[in-house]
């Protein structure tokens, strides 16, 4: 699979960063600054695909170092992600530890996700390795603010923003991985639980909603519902403005939970009470 082909949106950047990759000019560290799930972590793990494949500069996603990498089993892709609030100055001098062993194949990629969350400690651990990475090894931060990440390490990187995706990318990405009856069933909820004036009855969510990936979708599907809404793409749905951006800022919260691995059930609940509360 080639990593690059799944990305929603985001086209000019990612030719940018090929041609980057295809004219040998990788700076040892970028910085991917953008708002969460729309994209930045997919193009970062698509670049990593382009830079190890041994078949082509932006890569084939048919040898073995693409398959490697889209599976996460490549031994030149290192990816960190926080555990809990931090990344833990342990993990950083894994990093450290790791990235003195020979580079096997094209190249190394480590990708740190929610770089932000690097403390001061961990932060100062990978400084060396930033700036004056081993041969053939690069990075890749993601992060949501570039303010919030230590400036030791912004200032090493070269920073690539990432926009908001469209509404019409946004609705794509939140059925990219559902089918017509999963879509169907979650506009019908969306409908039940924020345009309803009753307070709805959370049992037969609950037994639709139950696995942490099934949630995702759910919420991801909402999101978009709200998005189209808003921008008057949605018709089936009266929602005033002010009533709209709250259920949108309470759906990416619950998403924000989920990710940091609250509870399915209490999670929704939560979200359907606080959002009829506000009826």
């Amino acid at each position: 699979m080639r990593i690059l082909d799944q990305v929603i949106g985001h086209g000019k950047i990612i030719e940018r960063l090929l041609k980057t990759v295809d004219q040998d000019r990788l700076p040892p560290s970028w910085l991917f600054v953008g708002a969460k799930n729309q994209g930045k972590k997919m193009v970062a793990l698509g670049i990593a695909q382009a830079i190890l494949c041994e078949r082509s500069r932006a890569a084939c996603g048919e040898c073995g170092p693409c398959r490697r990498v889209a599976n996460r089993q490549s031994e030149g892709l290192i990816v960190i992600e926080p555990e809990g609030a931090t990344i833990k100055v342990e993990t950083a001098r894994q990093i450290v530890a790791d990235l003195s062993l020979a580079v096997l194949g094209r190249g190394r990629v480590v990708v740190i996700d929610d770089a932000e969350k690097l403390g001061a400690q961990a932060g100062n651990a990978l400084l060396k390795s930033v700036e004056e990475p081993p041969p053939r090894t690069h990075f890749i931060l993601l992060t949501t603010s570039r303010d919030a990440v230590l400036g030791t390490l912004r200032s090493r990187s070269q920073v690539v923003r990432f926009g908001s995706l469209t509404d019409s990318e946004c609705a794509t990405l939140g059925r990219e991985d559902a089918d017509d009856e999963v879509c169907a069933k979650a506009r019908e909820d969306f409908r039940t639980v924020f345009v309803s004036s009753a307070h709805p009855d959370f049992a037969p969510l609950r037994e639709r909603v139950t696995s942490r990936e099934t949630a995702l979708l759910y919420l991801r599907l909402w999101l978009g519902m709200a998005r189209d809404t808003w921008a008057g793409h949605e018709t089936t749905v009266e929602l005033s403005f002010s009533r709209l951006a709250m259920i949108a800022q309470k759906i990416v919260r619950a998403e924000r939970d989920l990710q940091g691995h609250c509870d399915v059930g209490l999670t929704f609940e939560n979200l359907i009470n606080e959002c009829c509360g506000d009826l």
